[in-house]
Protein backbone atom coordinates (compact mmCIF):
# COMPACT_ATOMS: atom_id res chain seq x y z
CA UNK A 1 0.00 0.00 0.00
CA UNK A 2 1.37 3.46 -0.75
CA UNK A 3 2.69 5.58 2.30
CA UNK A 4 0.75 8.66 2.30
CA UNK A 5 0.46 11.59 4.32
CA UNK A 6 -2.75 12.16 5.94
CA UNK A 7 -4.50 14.84 7.56
CA UNK A 8 -7.92 15.29 9.37
CA UNK A 9 -7.76 17.92 11.59
CA UNK A 10 -9.23 21.78 12.41
CA UNK A 11 -7.74 24.45 13.71
CA UNK A 12 -9.73 27.47 15.26
CA UNK A 13 -8.08 30.60 14.83
CA UNK A 14 -10.94 33.04 16.09
CA UNK A 15 -14.46 33.09 16.53
CA UNK A 16 -15.35 33.97 13.02
CA UNK A 17 -12.71 31.84 11.30
CA UNK A 18 -11.38 28.10 11.42
CA UNK A 19 -9.38 25.78 9.37
CA UNK A 20 -11.29 22.40 8.42
CA UNK A 21 -8.48 20.42 6.50
CA UNK A 22 -8.76 17.11 5.23
CA UNK A 23 -6.47 16.09 2.78
CA UNK A 24 -3.89 12.66 1.34
CA UNK A 25 -1.06 12.84 -0.72
CA UNK A 26 1.51 10.41 -1.46
CA UNK A 27 4.40 10.36 0.55
CA UNK A 28 6.39 7.70 -0.53
CA UNK A 29 7.72 9.19 -3.74
CA UNK A 30 8.83 12.72 -5.80
CA UNK A 31 5.39 14.78 -6.39
CA UNK A 32 4.12 18.23 -6.37
CA UNK A 33 1.15 18.74 -4.42
CA UNK A 34 0.21 22.71 -4.57
CA UNK A 35 -2.41 24.02 -2.58
CA UNK A 36 -3.60 26.93 -3.94
CA UNK A 37 -5.85 29.44 -3.41
CA UNK A 38 -6.21 33.65 -1.98
CA UNK A 39 -4.01 35.40 0.55
CA UNK A 40 -5.60 34.99 3.87
CA UNK A 41 -7.40 31.61 2.79
CA UNK A 42 -4.60 29.74 5.61
CA UNK A 43 -2.83 28.06 3.63
CA UNK A 44 0.35 28.57 5.62
CA UNK A 45 -1.21 28.02 8.63
CA UNK A 46 -2.20 24.55 7.37
CA UNK A 47 1.48 23.79 6.26
CA UNK A 48 2.68 25.13 10.55
CA UNK A 49 0.09 22.20 11.12
CA UNK A 50 1.71 19.66 9.00
CA UNK A 51 4.84 20.50 10.28
CA UNK A 52 4.44 20.45 13.88
CA UNK A 53 4.78 24.79 14.30
CA UNK A 54 1.07 24.80 15.18
CA UNK A 55 -0.96 22.51 17.37
CA UNK A 56 -4.73 21.56 15.55
CA UNK A 57 -7.50 21.82 18.12
CA UNK A 58 -8.81 18.58 16.74
CA UNK A 59 -8.27 15.39 14.34
CA UNK A 60 -5.21 13.84 13.39
CA UNK A 61 -1.87 13.90 11.15
CA UNK A 62 -0.45 10.18 10.10
CA UNK A 63 2.59 9.76 7.79
CA UNK A 64 2.17 6.47 6.75
CA UNK A 65 1.87 4.10 9.79
CA UNK A 66 3.69 6.99 12.34
CA UNK A 67 1.33 9.18 13.71
CA UNK A 68 2.45 12.75 14.30
CA UNK A 69 -0.60 14.21 15.67
CA UNK A 70 -3.98 12.98 17.51
CA UNK A 71 -5.89 15.46 19.68
CA UNK A 72 -7.82 12.77 21.28
CA UNK A 73 -5.19 10.89 22.40
CA UNK A 74 -3.73 13.88 23.04
CA UNK A 75 -0.15 13.18 20.98
CA UNK A 76 1.50 15.91 18.91
CA UNK A 77 5.01 14.75 18.17
CA UNK A 78 7.49 17.85 17.67
CA UNK A 79 8.81 18.85 14.36
CA UNK A 80 11.92 17.79 14.84
CA UNK A 81 10.75 13.76 15.37
CA UNK A 82 8.08 14.77 12.01
CA UNK A 83 11.96 14.91 9.99
CA UNK A 84 9.99 17.65 7.29
CA UNK A 85 12.09 20.29 5.44
CA UNK A 86 10.16 23.30 5.69
CA UNK A 87 11.17 26.80 3.42
CA UNK A 88 9.51 29.65 4.66
CA UNK A 89 8.94 32.52 2.10
CA UNK A 90 12.14 34.95 3.38
CA UNK A 91 15.41 32.85 3.21
CA UNK A 92 16.32 33.24 7.00
CA UNK A 93 20.01 32.73 6.37
CA UNK A 94 22.55 33.30 9.10
CA UNK A 95 24.14 36.53 7.76
CA UNK A 96 27.06 35.97 9.92
CA UNK A 97 28.26 31.87 8.17
CA UNK A 98 29.32 31.72 4.46
CA UNK A 99 26.99 29.96 1.94
CA UNK A 100 29.09 26.50 3.11
CA UNK A 101 28.27 26.92 6.82
CA UNK A 102 24.75 27.92 5.84
CA UNK A 103 23.70 24.90 4.12
CA UNK A 104 25.75 22.59 6.85
CA UNK A 105 24.45 24.23 9.68
CA UNK A 106 21.97 21.25 10.33
CA UNK A 107 24.44 18.72 9.68
CA UNK A 108 26.47 18.95 13.58
CA UNK A 109 25.43 14.67 14.08
CA UNK A 110 27.58 13.59 10.81
CA UNK A 111 31.45 12.77 10.91
CA UNK A 112 32.70 15.96 9.50
CA UNK A 113 33.91 14.23 6.42
CA UNK A 114 30.34 12.88 5.64
CA UNK A 115 28.90 16.38 6.68
CA UNK A 116 31.34 17.80 3.97
CA UNK A 117 30.38 15.67 1.28
CA UNK A 118 26.56 16.30 1.78
CA UNK A 119 27.15 20.01 1.80
CA UNK A 120 29.62 19.84 -1.50
CA UNK A 121 27.24 17.56 -3.75
CA UNK A 122 24.25 19.97 -2.43
CA UNK A 123 26.13 22.99 -3.59
CA UNK A 124 27.00 21.40 -7.04
CA UNK A 125 23.32 20.39 -7.57
CA UNK A 126 22.02 23.06 -7.06
CA UNK A 127 24.93 25.60 -8.85
CA UNK A 128 26.32 26.64 -5.45
CA UNK A 129 30.17 25.65 -5.78
CA UNK A 130 31.19 29.38 -6.95
CA UNK A 131 29.42 31.00 -4.16
CA UNK A 132 31.53 28.45 -1.16
CA UNK A 133 33.03 31.76 0.56
CA UNK A 134 30.62 34.53 0.32
CA UNK A 135 28.23 35.35 2.91
CA UNK A 136 24.25 36.22 2.08
CA UNK A 137 25.06 39.78 1.75
CA UNK A 138 27.26 39.00 -1.02
CA UNK A 139 24.50 37.59 -3.37
CA UNK A 140 21.69 37.73 -5.11
CA UNK A 141 18.06 37.48 -3.87
CA UNK A 142 18.02 33.88 -6.47
CA UNK A 143 21.00 33.32 -5.09
CA UNK A 144 20.05 32.74 -1.23
CA UNK A 145 16.83 30.81 -1.77
CA UNK A 146 18.85 28.36 -3.72
CA UNK A 147 20.75 28.27 -0.23
CA UNK A 148 18.22 27.97 2.00
CA UNK A 149 16.85 24.86 -0.31
CA UNK A 150 20.36 23.56 -0.04
CA UNK A 151 20.30 24.14 3.32
CA UNK A 152 16.92 22.35 3.68
CA UNK A 153 17.33 19.39 1.35
CA UNK A 154 21.04 18.50 2.63
CA UNK A 155 19.12 16.50 5.57
CA UNK A 156 17.19 14.66 3.40
CA UNK A 157 13.87 14.99 5.05
CA UNK A 158 11.33 12.90 4.37
CA UNK A 159 8.60 15.65 3.35
CA UNK A 160 9.40 19.06 2.01
CA UNK A 161 7.35 22.26 3.10
CA UNK A 162 7.60 25.41 0.45
CA UNK A 163 5.85 28.48 1.62
CA UNK A 164 5.10 30.64 -1.60
CA UNK A 165 8.87 29.97 -2.07
CA UNK A 166 9.83 32.47 -4.81
CA UNK A 167 7.45 35.69 -3.85
CA UNK A 168 10.29 37.46 -2.82
CA UNK A 169 12.70 37.03 -6.17
CA UNK A 170 12.24 39.08 -9.45
CA UNK A 171 9.88 37.62 -11.74
CA UNK A 172 12.63 36.34 -14.27
CA UNK A 173 14.63 34.56 -11.73
CA UNK A 174 11.44 33.33 -10.07
CA UNK A 175 11.07 31.94 -14.05
CA UNK A 176 14.27 30.55 -13.79
CA UNK A 177 13.89 28.63 -10.22
CA UNK A 178 10.25 27.08 -10.89
CA UNK A 179 12.39 25.35 -13.77
CA UNK A 180 14.94 24.27 -12.10
CA UNK A 181 13.42 23.44 -9.40
CA UNK A 182 11.52 19.79 -10.53
CA UNK A 183 15.02 18.52 -11.39
CA UNK A 184 16.49 19.20 -8.17
CA UNK A 185 13.75 17.69 -6.03
CA UNK A 186 13.01 14.65 -7.92
CA UNK A 187 16.80 13.89 -7.66
CA UNK A 188 15.97 13.11 -3.50
CA UNK A 189 12.61 11.32 -4.28
CA UNK A 190 11.01 13.70 -1.70
CA UNK A 191 7.51 14.53 -1.56
CA UNK A 192 6.49 18.11 -1.93
CA UNK A 193 3.70 20.33 -0.35
CA UNK A 194 3.69 23.60 -1.76
CA UNK A 195 1.53 27.07 -1.44
CA UNK A 196 1.13 29.77 -3.64
CA UNK A 197 -1.62 32.20 -4.58
CA UNK A 198 0.09 32.41 -8.29
CA UNK A 199 -1.94 30.95 -11.04
CA UNK A 200 1.14 30.38 -13.40
CA UNK A 201 3.21 28.92 -10.34
CA UNK A 202 0.71 26.56 -9.22
CA UNK A 203 0.07 25.34 -13.11
CA UNK A 204 3.59 24.59 -13.51
CA UNK A 205 4.68 23.02 -10.72
CA UNK A 206 1.54 21.12 -9.75
CA UNK A 207 1.50 17.47 -10.00
CA UNK A 208 -1.79 17.20 -7.86
CA UNK A 209 -3.41 20.71 -7.28
CA UNK A 210 -6.05 21.60 -3.76
CA UNK A 211 -7.91 24.99 -4.04
CA UNK A 212 -8.15 26.17 -1.20
CA UNK A 213 -10.74 28.96 0.20
CA UNK A 214 -11.41 30.23 3.61
CA UNK A 215 -10.04 27.76 5.74
CA UNK A 216 -11.10 24.41 3.45
CA UNK A 217 -10.01 22.69 0.24
CA UNK A 218 -12.90 23.15 -2.13
CA UNK A 219 -11.40 21.32 -4.90
CA UNK A 220 -8.59 18.76 -5.64
CA UNK A 221 -7.45 17.08 -8.92
CA UNK A 222 -4.77 16.94 -11.85
CA UNK A 223 -4.15 20.81 -12.35
CA UNK A 224 -5.15 20.95 -16.18
CA UNK A 225 -8.36 19.31 -15.10
CA UNK A 226 -9.12 22.04 -12.43
CA UNK A 227 -8.28 25.25 -14.53
CA UNK A 228 -10.19 24.11 -17.50
CA UNK A 229 -13.11 22.77 -15.54
CA UNK A 230 -14.06 24.77 -12.70
CA UNK A 231 -16.15 22.34 -10.39
CA UNK A 232 -17.68 25.48 -8.76
CA UNK A 233 -18.61 28.76 -8.77
CA UNK A 234 -16.21 29.73 -5.86
CA UNK A 235 -13.34 27.81 -7.55
CA UNK A 236 -14.05 29.70 -10.60
CA UNK A 237 -13.37 32.69 -9.05
CA UNK A 238 -10.66 31.57 -6.98
CA UNK A 239 -9.03 30.73 -10.54
CA UNK A 240 -9.94 33.82 -12.18
CA UNK A 241 -11.92 33.04 -14.49
CA UNK A 242 -12.35 36.30 -16.40
CA UNK A 243 -16.01 35.83 -17.77
CA UNK A 244 -18.45 34.69 -15.19
CA UNK A 245 -22.11 35.31 -16.14
CA UNK A 246 -25.69 33.97 -15.43
CA UNK A 247 -27.74 32.38 -18.01
CA UNK A 248 -30.27 29.32 -18.56
CA UNK A 249 -30.71 25.70 -19.58
CA UNK A 250 -32.70 25.53 -22.53
CA UNK A 251 -32.25 22.43 -23.09
CA UNK A 252 -29.85 19.31 -23.61
CA UNK A 253 -29.20 17.08 -26.35
CA UNK A 254 -26.80 14.13 -25.48
CA UNK A 255 -23.77 16.00 -24.19
CA UNK A 256 -24.34 19.02 -25.41
CA UNK A 257 -26.49 21.83 -23.54
CA UNK A 258 -28.08 24.65 -25.40
CA UNK A 259 -27.54 27.95 -22.97
CA UNK A 260 -29.24 31.45 -22.88
CA UNK A 261 -27.21 34.94 -21.70
CA UNK A 262 -29.68 37.26 -22.38
CA UNK A 263 -30.67 37.26 -26.32
CA UNK A 264 -27.13 34.91 -26.75
CA UNK A 265 -27.13 31.34 -27.56
CA UNK A 266 -24.23 29.18 -26.15
CA UNK A 267 -23.97 25.42 -26.65
CA UNK A 268 -21.68 23.72 -23.78
CA UNK A 269 -20.18 20.10 -23.43
CA UNK A 270 -21.65 18.16 -20.30
CA UNK A 271 -21.19 14.70 -19.10
CA UNK A 272 -23.35 14.89 -15.97
CA UNK A 273 -27.46 15.65 -15.70
CA UNK A 274 -28.34 19.32 -14.87
CA UNK A 275 -30.69 19.61 -11.94
CA UNK A 276 -31.42 23.22 -12.18
CA UNK A 277 -32.48 25.58 -15.31
CA UNK A 278 -30.62 29.46 -13.89
CA UNK A 279 -26.86 28.53 -13.91
CA UNK A 280 -24.19 30.27 -13.94
CA UNK A 281 -21.37 30.23 -17.09
CA UNK A 282 -17.69 30.51 -16.88
CA UNK A 283 -15.80 31.30 -19.99
CA UNK A 284 -11.90 31.71 -19.79
CA UNK A 285 -10.19 34.44 -22.13
CA UNK A 286 -7.70 32.42 -23.37
CA UNK A 287 -10.05 29.79 -24.34
CA UNK A 288 -11.42 32.38 -26.81
CA UNK A 289 -10.03 32.77 -30.36
CA UNK A 290 -10.82 34.30 -33.93
CA UNK A 291 -13.21 32.76 -35.85
CA UNK A 292 -11.66 31.97 -39.18
CA UNK A 293 -14.85 33.48 -41.13
CA UNK A 294 -17.92 35.14 -40.93
CA UNK A 295 -20.09 34.79 -37.54
CA UNK A 296 -21.83 31.60 -38.09
CA UNK A 297 -22.68 28.13 -36.41
CA UNK A 298 -21.94 26.70 -32.87
CA UNK A 299 -20.25 29.47 -30.48
CA UNK A 300 -19.92 31.63 -32.91
CA UNK A 301 -20.19 35.54 -31.84
CA UNK A 302 -19.84 38.62 -33.26
CA UNK A 303 -17.53 41.01 -30.32
CA UNK A 304 -17.66 44.64 -30.10
CA UNK A 305 -14.66 46.30 -28.06
CA UNK A 306 -15.46 48.11 -25.49
CA UNK A 307 -11.59 48.76 -23.69
CA UNK A 308 -8.58 47.33 -23.80
CA UNK A 309 -5.18 46.87 -21.46
CA UNK A 310 -1.67 46.01 -22.29
CA UNK A 311 -0.17 43.10 -20.31
CA UNK A 312 2.77 41.90 -21.22
CA UNK A 313 2.97 40.19 -23.94
CA UNK A 314 -0.64 40.41 -24.29
CA UNK A 315 -3.69 42.51 -24.46
CA UNK A 316 -6.79 41.91 -22.07
CA UNK A 317 -10.21 42.60 -24.50
CA UNK A 318 -13.10 43.67 -22.77
CA UNK A 319 -15.97 43.04 -25.20
CA UNK A 320 -19.92 43.44 -25.64
CA UNK A 321 -21.32 39.97 -27.72
CA UNK A 322 -24.58 40.46 -26.15
CA UNK A 323 -22.99 39.72 -22.81
CA UNK A 324 -19.68 41.18 -20.85
CA UNK A 325 -16.81 38.61 -22.26
CA UNK A 326 -13.10 39.10 -21.57
CA UNK A 327 -10.78 38.17 -23.95
CA UNK A 328 -7.16 37.84 -24.79
CA UNK A 329 -4.33 38.29 -27.84
CA UNK A 330 -1.22 38.55 -28.45
CA UNK A 331 0.54 41.87 -28.85
CA UNK A 332 1.80 41.16 -32.35
CA UNK A 333 -1.99 39.77 -33.48
CA UNK A 334 -3.62 43.07 -31.70
CA UNK A 335 -1.75 45.29 -34.12
CA UNK A 336 -1.70 42.66 -37.22
CA UNK A 337 -5.06 43.46 -37.18
CA UNK A 338 -5.01 46.75 -36.29
CA UNK A 339 -7.96 46.94 -33.64
CA UNK A 340 -8.92 49.37 -31.21
CA UNK A 341 -12.37 50.58 -29.08
CA UNK A 342 -15.15 49.79 -30.96
CA UNK A 343 -13.92 47.35 -33.42
CA UNK A 344 -15.75 44.27 -33.85
CA UNK A 345 -14.23 40.54 -34.00
CA UNK A 346 -15.47 37.06 -34.96
CA UNK A 347 -14.82 35.17 -32.33
CA UNK A 348 -15.42 31.05 -31.94
CA UNK A 349 -15.54 29.23 -28.23
CA UNK A 350 -15.33 25.94 -28.16
CA UNK A 351 -18.32 23.96 -26.17
CA UNK A 352 -15.65 21.99 -23.80
CA UNK A 353 -14.85 25.94 -22.92
CA UNK A 354 -18.00 26.90 -21.97
CA UNK A 355 -18.57 25.95 -18.07
CA UNK A 356 -21.43 25.25 -15.78
CA UNK A 357 -21.15 26.07 -13.02
CA UNK A 358 -23.34 25.49 -9.84
CA UNK A 359 -25.26 28.38 -9.25
CA UNK A 360 -26.03 30.55 -6.41
CA UNK A 361 -29.06 31.72 -7.78
CA UNK A 362 -32.28 30.59 -7.44
CA UNK A 363 -35.44 30.52 -9.90
CA UNK A 364 -37.08 33.60 -8.37
CA UNK A 365 -33.17 35.11 -8.89
CA UNK A 366 -32.85 35.48 -5.10
CA UNK A 367 -29.81 35.58 -2.84
CA UNK A 368 -28.76 32.72 -1.29
CA UNK A 369 -25.19 31.74 0.29
CA UNK A 370 -22.78 33.29 -2.26
CA UNK A 371 -25.00 36.54 -2.05
CA UNK A 372 -25.00 36.90 -5.64
CA UNK A 373 -28.66 38.04 -7.29
CA UNK A 374 -29.25 37.59 -11.38
CA UNK A 375 -29.21 41.04 -11.58
CA UNK A 376 -26.26 41.75 -10.40
CA UNK A 377 -22.69 39.84 -12.23
CA UNK A 378 -20.73 38.15 -10.12
CA UNK A 379 -17.67 39.84 -9.01
CA UNK A 380 -14.25 38.39 -10.15
CA UNK A 381 -11.80 36.33 -7.94
CA UNK A 382 -9.60 39.41 -7.02
CA UNK A 383 -12.87 40.67 -4.97
CA UNK A 384 -13.21 37.74 -3.10
CA UNK A 385 -13.48 38.43 0.88
CA UNK A 386 -9.97 38.30 2.32
CA UNK A 387 -9.58 36.88 5.66
CA UNK A 388 -6.14 37.49 7.39
CA UNK A 389 -4.83 34.31 8.29
CA UNK A 390 -1.25 33.61 6.38
CA UNK A 391 1.38 35.60 8.37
Amino acid sequence: MTRALVAQFVKRLNSMMSLAIELCVPADRFKTTVLFGPSGCGKTMTLRCLAGLERPDEGMIRHGDEVWFDADRRRNQSPQTRDIGYLFQEDALFPHLTVTANIGFGLSRYPGREREYRVAHMMELLGLTHLAKRYPREISGGEKQRVALARTLVRKPRLLLLDEPFSAVDAPTRDRLRAELPDWLSAFSIPVILVTHDREEAVEMADHLLVMHDGRIICSGAPEDVFLRPTSLEVARILGVETIVVGDVIECRGNLATLAIGPVRLHSSVSTSLTSRRVHIGIRADSIVLAPGPVAGVNHLSARIVRFHLEGATVRIEADCGFPLVARLSVREWRRLGLSVGSTLPIEIDPDDVCILPSCVDENGSRNRSGTSSEEPPKSGKETTRRQVDQ
